[in-house]
């Protein structure tokens, strides 16, 4: 791109760059993408771009993970105080620790288990679209905490209310 002369001001990597079910799950960077420190440094220094990831809200098949919603795809319970927690500390230790800026944010509607009980009672009339609003909400929650309001994050899913917690949305 820069040979090309194409002017681009951020970067991400899809799925697969994880560790853990899907290569995803455990939030990490792979040995494929060992040493993310150095690599992301130099794309932020020497390229001027800073560097974004894919993220889903859900695990896969992979059960080490508190709160998790009972069905194959493991999607988190984002109004589980204990798994909000565990999302947030992964996020932050395995991505933010090494500058990664922002999310692809997918999944969040995808074969969704609409009939599982969430901790907070939520009504399954209305499991869909607060999930999607969670999603958003969390997410730029965990980007600010570390980032104060120098991130971003685009998503494939949006609803009523998602307008103040999202960058944009994505067709996907």
């Amino acid at each position: 791109m820069t040979d090309l002369k194409i002017p681009l001001t951020a970067w991400f990597v899809d799925r697969p760059y994880s560790n853990g079910a899907q290569e995803w799950s455990r939030m990490d960077f792979s040995n494929k993408f060992s040493d993310p420190k150095k690599w992301i440094a130099e794309i932020n220094n020497k390229y001027g771009l800073q560097f974004m990831t894919w993220v889903g809200s859900l695990t896969f098949e992979d059960k080490d993970f508190p709160g998790l919603l009972p069905n194959y795809k493991s999607y988190i319970d984002l109004t589980n105080p204990e798994a909000l927690k565990e999302f947030g500390k992964r996020l932050k230790e395995n991505q933010y620790s090494f500058n990664v800026r922002g999310h692809k944010m997918d999944r969040g509607d995808e074969d969704f288990p609409v009939t599982s009980d969430w901790y907070d009672g939520t009504p399954e009339s209305e499991r869909s679209n607060k999930y999607i609003y969670l999603y958003s909400k969390e997410i730029n929650k965990f980007l600010e905490d570390s980032y104060v309001n120098d991130e971003f994050n685009f998503a494939r899913a949006a609803y009523q209310g998602c307008q103040p917690y999202l960058s944009a949305v994505w067709g996907g």
